[in-house]
């Protein structure tokens, strides 16, 4: 989550660069006030929507989320900043207020918003970990595999199945289907990646995590679903073997690893 989160800092100061709107926020006050108005839906910020200061807001939003499912102490868990529920709230007035008064939402942005709603809807670190012990064949896979079915069957799972889908999708679109005719003519096993889209770097680690996401809700059942856990990690690798950022190269490999350990 860290190297998302510095991703996301370098996007939006490369957004910056490349807006016509000149007018550089104040950062301790302008960040302040935006945290504050999704944190109280009873305030509102007297500083113009600014696509940095917006951006570097959803990172706070990020940061907190990875920490909500390990609130740690008794006063952690009273403090509302670290309450999911809250939290949650807050992201989608953040959603709310970056998207109001006529104010597009970039891809890169739209999809740290699902990837951030996907965390606190799911435990990442335990889906990871199944996945792992499903590469290195490890005998003691059980207690992952029992994780990850409880939460299948928790009400958090529904949500996080559709923000996961909701990212691929998003992605595919910015990729997959928005390539030329000259490149969709290419073999689909291995796609020529489009030179002219420079996505985000954290585009990669998303679509790597919601992919797990996707595969680990198929197969961590009684009985496996095959085809659907097969139709999942194809689809983030036909993804992430679109994308130009080095990460997508690795990520995709480690993917296709998880597939052969998957069929066996």
């Amino acid at each position: 989550m860290y190297v998302i989160s510095r991703a996301l800092e370098f996007q939006a100061l490369k957004n910056v660069g490349t807006s016509s709107d000149t007018t550089v926020p104040t950062l301790p006050v302008d960040l302040g006030a935006d945290l504050a108005c999704v944190f109280d839906p009873h305030l509102t910020s007297s500083s113009p929507y600014h696509p940095l200061s917006s951006s570097i807001c959803l990172n706070a939003l990020m940061s907190l989320s990875w920490h909500t499912r390990e609130s740690g102490s008794a006063a952690l868990r009273t403090n509302p900043i670290w309450r999911r529920d809250i939290l949650e709230l807050c992201i989608y007035r953040w959603m709310s207020r970056a998207s109001s008064l006529g104010n597009s939402v970039d891809f890169s942005t739209q999809v740290l918003f699902h990837m951030t709603l996907l965390t606190i809807l799911s435990n990442i670190s335990i889906i990871y970990k199944f996945a792992r012990s499903q590469v290195s064949h490890r005998k003691h896979e059980c207690e992952a595999r029992r994780a990850v079915r409880d939460w299948h069957q928790s009400d958090d799972c529904g949500a996080a199945i559709w923000h996961a889908t909701e990212l691929i999708t998003l992605t595919k679109q910015h990729t997959i289907f928005s390539l030329s005719s000259d490149v969709r003519g290419h073999d689909s096993a291995a796609p020529t990646k489009r030179r002219s889209f420079q996505e985000a770097p954290h585009v990669a680690i998303c679509v790597y995590s919601a992919t797990l996401v996707l595969w680990s809700v198929a197969y961590s059942q009684d009985q496996p679903d095959l085809d659907m856990s097969r139709f999942s990690l194809e689809s983030g690798i036909h993804i992430l073997s679109c994308l130009n950022v080095r990460m997508a190269e690795m990520l995709a490999n480690v993917l296709k690893h998880l597939g052969s350990s998957s069929s066996e």
